[in-house]
Order: C-alpha cells, then structure tokens, then sequence
C-alpha cells in the first residue's frame, strides 16, 4: 500500500481562516495577518492549488486586503470562473471608535481556464450594530462566517443561500447577523 500524499504550502502571515472553493475542487483560500499596527506582517488573502498534489506548492494568487485589521473569517460562493469570497475583515481602531467598522468584505477569486488566477476586492460594509462600550469598540471583530449549503437540485434558485456571521470580543454586545448570500454587498436592516 503507498503512503497518502501530502502536500504542503507556507503563507507570507499567519493564518485564521481556511475555506475549499466548492466550485474549483483542488483550491483552497486562506486569510489572516498580523493585525493592525505597524510591524512588517501583512493581512491577506492567499489562493493555493493543491489539485497536482505535488510535496509542495505555492500560492497562486495574493491580495493584501488591509492594513487595519487581520482576515478572521471566510466562506464563499461560486461563480462560473471562481468564486465571490465573503470574508471578515475589520476597519481601523480609529474607525470602530467613530461606530464605522466596515467589517464584512467581499472579494472575486477568478479562476479562468488557461489563465493565470487572479484576487480583487468588490466591497465592504457593516452590517454589526456598533457597540456602545468603548472597549467593545475597540476590541470587537467579526468572528465567525458561515453559510448555508448550496442546493441540491439544478432547478434550484440562487436566492436560497444566506449566510451568518457573529461578532467577538464585545463584552454584553456580541451579535449573530444572518443575511442573503446572493449579494456580495449585503445590506444592514436598519
């Protein structure tokens, strides 16, 4: 009997996050960071195909998303050539002082035939309640990022996916968001 391969990858930061693009079997999206501050340690978004299983394998694709805040969570969506990224990745302390913390953001991973891979950013929003507490403001991010499976039928519609996030570190303020995952800038009810 043979030994199971491996394979391996090194990213350029630490890592939070992991999510299989469902879509493109063999890739897989990872983010994280160092976090805000000015240390030299980026926060990003790396894609690596593992579909060749080779002993070790480098990233495709690369984006920095931000120098405020590191990516804490991700889950997607595919698309024809890849996948709409959804990811939670926090505004500037300065910025979650003010209540404005555009934590939710969404990314295009493309995976075109023949093509090299490529990761861009579509857009960013808040959908949390911005905590009162002065603390919670400063310390609160978006924690988890999950959504719901995709159909099972060929007939089914897209507007059957929703997501929900949960926010962490905010004392007494913690909250569970649930949205339509057939955007990739959903809205806050208000």
């Amino acid at each position: 009997m043979s030994r199971p391969v491996v394979s391996k990858a090194t990213a350029s930061a630490p890592l939070y996050s992991v999510s299989w693009l469902g879509s493109k079997p063999g890739y897989l999206v990872v983010g994280g960071g160092g976090g805000s501050g000015n240390h030299g340690v980026k926060n990003i978004i790396s894609c690596f195909d593992f579909r060749s299983r080779a002993p070790t394998v480098e990233s495709c694709a690369e984006l920095e998303v931000s120098k405020d805040d590191s990516v804490t969570c991700l889950a997607n969506l595919a698309t024809k050539d890849g996948a709409i990224l959804f990811a939670g990745n926090g505004s500037s302390v300065e910025e979650r002082l003010k209540g404005q913390d555009t934590h939710f953001k969404a990314f295009e991973v493309q995976l075109p035939k023949g093509k090299p891979a490529g990761l861009s950013f579509l857009s960013k929003t808040q959908l949390f309640t911005p905590p009162k507490a002065e603390s919670a403001k400063k310390e609160m991010y978006q924690r988890l990022l999950k959504l719901s499976p995709p159909p099972r039928t060929a007939t089914a519609t897209a507007n059957k996916r929703i997501g929900a996030i949960a926010s962490g570190l905010a004392g007494d303020e913690n909250e569970i968001v649930v949205f339509s995952a057939t955007s990739n800038r959903p809205q806050a009810k208000t």
